[in-house]
């Protein structure tokens, strides 16, 4: 018992002592205290009072906004593909229809191919789901489309589709 008292204030002096080492020990503003970190460490700031002319970059940022988007490597339309992945239930098929303009994906349509009742359910989820993520961007950004609303497999089969249809939209 008397081994356990002495246990137990051992590591109340241990923890005060802890309490006591992380101590605040600057009250100083914000910039004296950045200031003496900079000076401890010999970190050498510089203050500059230049103004930066925004208008300068102005022209230049629409100029590479406008000439980005004439140059599309896609034809506009719209462009569908029926494509095949592999689900619990064996091989489910989807069909996929994008809309492009200037090589941006205007709108997306779902095609429900599926037989097995799961399957069926997922990708009417992934229908839900996939105009709110891709509509708006570049096909060439869309990169791999993962898990939507929960449906993980059918955009194994979107993915496959988009890569179709970038073929089939070539300029």
């Amino acid at each position: 018992m008397q081994k356990t008292i002495h246990f137990a204030l051992f590591l109340f002096l241990v923890t005060g002592m802890l309490f006591t080492g992380c101590e605040k020990t600057s009250t100083g503003t914000e910039e004296e205290v950045s200031g003496s970190l900079e000076e401890s460490l010999g970190v050498e700031t510089e203050e500059t009072s230049e103004a930066v002319n925004f208008e300068d970059f102005n022209g230049t940022l629409e100029e590479t906004e406008g000439s980005s988007s004439s140059e599309s490597t896609y034809k506009d339309g719209t462009y569908s593909e029926n494509t095949s992945y592999m689900s619990p239930a064996g091989q489910d098929t989807v069909g996929v229809s994008l809309t492009l303009k200037d090589g941006v994906i205007t709108a997306v349509s779902i095609q429900n191919l599926a037989t097995n009742e799961a399957s069926i359910a997922y990708q009417n989820l992934f229908a839900d789901g996939i105009s709110s993520v891709v509509v708006g961007k570049s096909i060439d950004s869309l990169g791999s489309i993962g898990a939507v609303n929960g449906a993980s497999l059918t955009p194994v089969g979107f993915n496959a589709a988009v890569k179709a249809i970038m073929a089939d939209a070539q300029a």
